[in-house]
């Protein structure tokens, strides 16, 4: 009897004990939305297949409508969160004194729906008080709100997750096959954490997405964990700015290649103006810029590597440019892989058309930043645009225009002589190469070319259309169409597009308003359009070229008067030109 007893138990035993194996397996084997996860190292995209998924629990909360007005006081500081990034019922980040100021400023607002204030210069350079409009519609949510934060705090910390729409990592840490080498990408100076992201069309098309979040709780620089923005409201503002400026650009028709690029985020931003979804107020079919990176706000829903940090809020997103940028061709052209190449790139393949139409791409819209970081290139020759905030005085109000691919500024002038003789250095020597981004030269265009080496008013028709269109507006019109959170960069564009119609470009590029402090403006030399090298690390002009190094006078940093202990190598009054266009003409 105490046998038959006995042989029982271990059947049961063995039965309990698989059934808890089974359990405990099921149980490791669930995945959990990475919405239900405070962090989570190994996030799946979508729905991984063959797997058990836990139902997703927590939904972030959609922001209202971003809207300043008039009357905005501290009980609905929460309508106009999209806007500044700051209240206390959604994100809630910025300092008690930055949200003050805010308050005040919106308090200043005239009546006007969509108005906060700031100090601007405008064209004649006197700094006045100019309300911020903020488009009916737009919302960007710059920063994890509160609630959302404190929910996440309660949740547990996952190994494996389900639920992401992309895969991100940092910048910094991409490496990419250009010329045959692997070179490390170039992250620039920005301070926003940048992620390197696949599209939905990456595997037919190949293109992949660079995107900037602001109100990382993670310190770029050490590594640190606190929740804490101090940058929401400028943010913000930018991507509503760099919008605006893409929607003037695509009708100027500089944007002529079009794709699809389909969701990417997993809820959408209402980034573009009036609402109508994540690439902002031109949908889904929206076009590949032609010189420059297309730019779309949209939520990101990724976790950043390592950390497991689940970013759930907005990013703006951009295309990745091709190629490399011309700092590093710069830096790099003496190695051996790159000294053969550079003839092939800057001379037989070289497209110039692109050269002019970033050209004027950078007049029209007053560029003060294009600089070599700013400027990719191919080994076919291909040229593309990134970076275009500082641009029609929206961020760097004293300054007019400053480009490489724009003769007479300042950017254009150190790519010729080099940074000492530009910045007046003392004992200044020419160099004995030239730089290969001299014949990045909109003159050597043969659009240009066939007409005597000025464009003038040959423009194609629907820039032709654009320009008169801009002309013809008031500063407010174009203010309200486009969504330019800034008066003053809607007066740039209108006066600019102005002369480019009626003047042309070569007089719109030496008088036009806003023009540059005098000590900033540079007499024009004669294009060099190809160069040779006859000797390793040496390259010349290709054709009879005649460079005459000039200065104009005073100090070439903050265009003041000369205050230096030796004196003024310059020898003319900035802006003042001996050959036409004249400012009468």
């Amino acid at each position: 009897m105490w046998t038959r007893r006995g042989s029982w138990w271990p059947r049961a035993l063995l039965v309990v004990t698989l059934g808890l194996l089974r359990a405990a397996l099921a149980s490791e084997d669930a995945l959990p939305h990475v919405a239900d996860c405070y962090r989570c190292f190994n996030c799946h995209v979508g729905k991984p297949p063959g797997r058990r998924l836990l139902e997703q629990r927590f939904q972030p909360s959609e922001l209202p409508s971003a809207t300043f007005s008039a009357s905005t006081d501290s009980s609905d500081l929460a309508t106009a969160s999209a806007a500044d990034g700051a209240s206390g019922t959604t994100s809630g980040f910025l300092a008690a004194d930055r949200r003050r100021q805010t308050l005040a400023a919106a308090k200043k607002g005239a009546g006007r729906k969509g108005v906060g204030k700031a100090k601007v210069a405008v064209p004649d350079n006197k700094a006045i008080e100019e309300p911020i409009y903020v488009p009916p519609g737009f919302k960007f949510q710059i920063a994890a709100s509160r609630e959302e934060i404190e929910a996440k705090a309660r949740m547990p910390n996952c190994t494996e997750c389900y639920g992401c729409d992309t895969q991100i990592k940092p910048l910094e840490t991409v490496v990419e096959k250009n010329f045959g080498q692997n070179m490390r990408t170039e992250v620039g100076a920005s301070p926003e954490w940048l992620f390197f992201s696949d599209l939905p069309d990456t595997p037919t098309t190949g293109k992949k997405a660079v995107i900037k979040v602001w109100c990382m709780p993670i310190d770029k620089v050490h590594g640190t964990f606190s929740w804490r923005c101090t940058d929401s409201f400028a943010g913000a503002t930018n991507v509503q700015f760099l919008v605006a400026q893409q929607k003037v650009m695509e009708e100027c028709g500089l944007l002529d290649v079009t794709i699809k690029v389909g969701g990417v985020g997993g809820r959408r931003s209402q980034g573009g103006m009036g609402g109508a979804g994540r690439l902002g107020r031109w949908g889904e079919e929206c076009g590949l810029l032609d010189v420059t990176i297309k730019v779309w706000p949209a939520r990101v829903n990724a976790v950043v590597p390592k950390h497991g940090v689940h970013v759930w809020w907005d990013g703006l997103w951009m295309e990745k440019a091709e190629g490399i940028s011309l700092n590093q061709l710069s830096y790099k052209r003496q190695h051996s892989f790159l000294t053969g190449a550079l003839s092939t790139m800057f001379n037989e393949n070289l497209n110039r058309t692109r050269v002019l139409r970033a050209a004027i791409y950078d007049l029209l819209t007053s560029q003060c930043d294009r600089h070599a970081q700013n400027v990719f290139m191919t080994e076919t020759g291909k040229v593309t645009l990134i970076d275009n905030l500082q641009a029609l005085r929206f961020d760097w109000q004293y300054c007019a225009m400053d480009s490489i691919f724009l003769p007479g500024t300042q950017k254009n002038m150190v790519v010729r002589w080099g940074g000492n003789i530009v910045g007046k250095l003392r004992n200044a020597k020419p160099r004995r190469s030239i730089n290969p981004m001299t014949v990045l030269d909109y003159r050597c265009a043969p659009e240009v070319e066939a007409e005597g080496g000025r464009l003038g008013t040959n423009y194609d028709p629907q820039l032709k259309k654009c320009l008169t269109k801009l002309g013809g507006m008031t500063p407010d019109e174009i203010q309200k169409e486009y969504g330019f959170p800034y008066l003053r960069s809607a007066v740039a564009l209108q006066s600019r597009a102005k002369a480019m119609i009626t003047k042309g470009f070569e007089w719109a590029l030496r008088y036009s308003l806003p023009r540059n402090v005098r000590p900033k403006i540079y007499r024009q030399q004669p294009p060099c359009c190809n160069f040779t090298m006859p000797a390793k690390a040496v390259i010349q002009c290709g054709h009879p070229w005649k460079d005459e190094i000039e200065t104009p006078y005073g100090e070439p940093g903050n265009g003041g008067e000369w205050a230096r202990p030796y004196p003024d190598p310059g020898s003319y009054e900035g802006g003042t030109y001996l050959d036409p266009p004249l400012e009468k003409d």
